[in-house]
């Protein structure tokens, strides 16, 4: 991976930008585990 970012101001950025991923990846699944589920009702 990269080395340690001097400003912190870039490694708040980055891990803003990869947490955001994280959190749309697990939206994108809560829905399709609910789409697939709601078969079931």
């Amino acid at each position: 991976m990269l080395a340690a970012l001097p400003n912190p101001l870039e490694v708040a950025v980055s891990v803003g930008v990869i947490a955001g991923i994280v959190l749309v990846f697990l939206l994108l699944g809560y829905l399709i585990y609910a789409l697939l589920n709601a078969e079931a009702f």
